[in-house]
C-alpha cells in the first residue's frame, strides 16, 4: 500500500542490511541526470514508526543525490503486512526496472528460500517469472567466489557459469557432460559399440573443482590479470602453474619444522 508524496531528510532514513543488490557501484551519470533534469522518480520509505523511515527502493538515487550534496529527497511511503511481503515488492521493481545484475537476483532469490521458506515454485509465482529461472540463479550461489565476481561484473555470462556447475555435478555424480552425451548417441552403431566397451574408462582429472585446494587455486589464478585468464584451465579452476604454486605453498606450510641441531 503506497502513501503520499512527502519530503525525508536523508539522515533519517535507514538503509536494508540485506540488500541484494550489494554496493550499488559507480553513480556518476545518474548524478549527471539529476543535475540536469532533478529527480524525476521519488524513493519509496516504509515509516518505522518512531520518525525514522526504511529505505524500500531508490539506494541508487539516494547515493546520487548525497554526492551531489542534497540533505533528503521526495518521497513516496509504503507499507506492507508482513516483512514477506516487503521483500517480495522490492524484487518485482526490481524485475521491472532490470537493475539487478545475476548475482544480486541470486543472494535476493536465496534470502527468499533461506529465510521465508518459500519454494521454488512460490518465489516463481510471486515473481512472475519461471521456475528454471529461479532454479538457475539459486544455483548461482554455489559457484567459486571469483566466479560469483566476474559473473556480477560481467565477465563471465550465465551460460558459462551455469556450464561450470553442470561440470561439477556431473563430476561428482560420475556422469558425463550433456554435450559429450549428446556426441556419443549421435555415433552409436554396433562397431562404435564395441569399440566403447573395449575402451578404458575415462577417469575425470583430480585437478578439478573439488579439489581441496581449488577455491585457492582459483583465487591465486583469478588474481594474476589478463594473461592467466587466457591460459587453459585444469579442471575449470586455473592454470598449471597456478596449481603448481599453490600445492607448492600447501606442502610448505605442512612440512615440520626441524630443530636445529
Amino acid at each position: 500500500m503506497a502513501g503520499g508524496l512527502l519530503w525525508v531528510d536523508f539522515s533519517l532514513i535507514d538503509e536494508d542490511p540485506a540488500n541484494p543488490r550489494g554496493d550499488v557501484g559507480d553513480v556518476t551519470d545518474l548524478k549527471l541526470s539529476i543535475t540536469r533534469n532533478g529527480q524525476q522518480d521519488p524513493i519509496q520509505v516504509i515509516p518505522q514508526g518512531n520518525g525514522r523511515f526504511f529505505l524500500h527502493e531508490g539506494h541508487r538515487r539516494r547515493k546520487a543525490m548525497e554526492e551531489l550534496g542534497e540533505q533528503g529527497a521526495r518521497a513516496i511511503e509504503r507499507r506492507f503486512t508482513s516483512e514477506q511481503q516487503r521483500v517480495v515488492s522490492q524484487g518485482v521493481l526490481h524485475l521491472h526496472r532490470k537493475t539487478f545484475d545475476p548475482m544480486a537476483w541470486a543472494r535476493y532469490c536465496r534470502r527468499l528460500w533461506d529465510e521465508f521458506n518459500m519454494s521454488r515454485e512460490e518465489i516463481a509465482r510471486e515473481l512472475g517469472m519461471s521456475q528454471v529461472w529461479v532454479r538457475n540463479h539459486l544455483s548461482f550461489m554455489h559457484l567459486l567466489s571469483w566466479e560469483q565476481r566476474a559473473l556480477e561484473r560481467g565477465d563471465m555470462t550465465q551460460t558459462d557459469a551455469l556450464r561450470r556447475l553442470a561440470s561439477r555435478r556431473g563430476a561428482r555424480e560420475g556422469n558425463p557432460p550433456a554435450q559429450q552425451r549428446q556426441r556419443r548417441k549421435a555415433v552409436v552403431s554396433a562397431a562404435t559399440i564395441s569399440a566403447e566397451l573395449a575402451r578404458p574408462k575415462r577417469v575425470d582429472p583430480h585437478f578439478n573443482a573439488d579439489h581441496q585446494l581449488a577455491h585457492l587455486v582459483a583465487e591465486h589464478c583469478a588474481s594474476r590479470g589478463v594473461d592467466h585468464d587466457s591460459r587453459p584451465k585444469l579442471g575449470d579452476v586455473g592454470c598449471g602453474q597456478c596449481w603448481e604454486a599453490v600445492i607448492r605453498d600447501d606442502v610448505i606450510a605442512a612440512a615440520p619444522v626441524l630443530a636445529a641441531a
